[in-house]
């Protein structure tokens, strides 16, 4: 038997994040099948018959409903808003939502309502877009069926969490969930962009801190914790955060079928169909935003001997060191104190 189109179409999303949540959609919508099959549709097949009601059918509503939900209100998650999924998607676009609960409807009720606003001018005649907000090109793949090709730096969500076994587990719980994080959270990595988001550090710093560190977790320190790890500890920990994201970067990096310089190759031929260039552009994204990632960790681990960490800040703050980082033991003493 030969292999489906659909197939050759997944197998290029191999080691993807969007094939991940492919999988995870699935499973999800398969389950809600059963589950309508059994209590609904089986029960009544007069009034649903298979040919309408079947399992294809519902994962082509699925679809359809995903790419037409949006987060408009910060309350929610999503919302199905008519007349929005009408506006098309530019990352470069200056349009945004304005949401607002309550008081406001359309219909003088207490419906939610929102403006679309721009903030430049836009002519007569002219499309109106909007950005649907930070996403990576896996997850515009995932939810619209399409990619960003502007976008030639990459992006990939990296979800971190506190090990379940960590000795340190509670008190690492604790110090997350008042930075308003939890014992897991979900960060963006950005090819091309410097320094990763100062959050996502003071997170793996906190993961990663152990031994002589640990005095940090007590709870002397508990509202100043996490304050304190958004600059590097101790050459030690700052080494397990490189060494972390180094491998984890590279690892992943192993999971991929194709590398970047035969993604570029393959985008540059005209024989790629939608889908696939879909598929290649979103693994190729993925990859960059990697690599990006994992030479800043590599550069920030040669600097670690040179870099200041938390015992030089906490003396420089009790006048035991200049700014220089010179002892001011002898001057303590000149001065005729003992």
């Amino acid at each position: 038997m030969g292999t489906s189109r659909t197939e050759e179409e997944l197998a290029e999303l191999e080691g993807t994040q969007v094939l991940v949540s492919t999988e995870g959609y699935r499973q999800y919508v398969e389950s809600e099948f059963q589950g309508l099959q059994e209590y609904v549709f089986g029960p009544n097949p007069d009034v649903f018959q298979s040919e309408v009601y079947n399992l294809e059918s519902l994962m082509w509503a699925f679809g359809i409903l995903r790419s037409r939900t949006f987060a408009p209100y910060e309350s929610e998650a999503i919302a199905l808003v008519p007349g929005l999924d009408l506006v098309n998607h530019n990352a470069t676009s200056l349009a945004g939502w304005q949401g607002k609960g309550g008081g406001g409807g359309i219909f003088g009720g207490n419906e939610k309502a929102g403006t679309l606003r721009s903030s430049c001018e836009i002519v007569q005649g002219e499309q109106v877009y909007m950005k649907y907000g930070e996403k990576t090109n896996s997850q515009l793949a995932l939810d619209y069926g399409f990619v960003d090709d502007t976008d030639n730096s990459g992006a990939y969500l990296l979800s971190l969490g506190i090990p379940e076994d960590d000795p340190f587990f509670d008190d690492k719980a604790d110090i997350s969930e008042l930075a308003g994080l939890g014992e897991n959270f979900q960060f963006s990595l950005y090819g091309g962009r410097g320094e990763p988001d100062p959050e996502m550090l003071a997170y793996l710093r906190l993961i990663q801190l152990s031994g002589t560190d640990s005095f940090l977790l007590e709870a002397l320190f508990r509202d100043r914790a996490w304050q304190l790890i958004c600059n590097p500890v101790s050459q030690e920990n700052e080494g397990n955060v490189c060494e972390c994201m180094i491998s984890g970067c590279r690892d992943t990096l192993k999971g991929y079928p194709t590398s970047v310089t035969e993604d570029e190759g393959l985008l540059r031929s005209s024989n790629l169909s939608d889908r696939m260039r879909i598929a290649v552009t979103s693994r190729l994204s993925e990859k960059r935003a990697l690599l990006s990632t994992m030479a800043y960790f590599e550069q920030l681990k040669e600097r670690l001997p040179y870099m200041e960490y938390y015992q030089e800040r906490r003396l420089k703050d009790l006048g035991l060191l200049d700014d220089n980082g010179q002892s001011t033991y002898d001057d303590f003493f000149k001065d005729g104190i003992a």
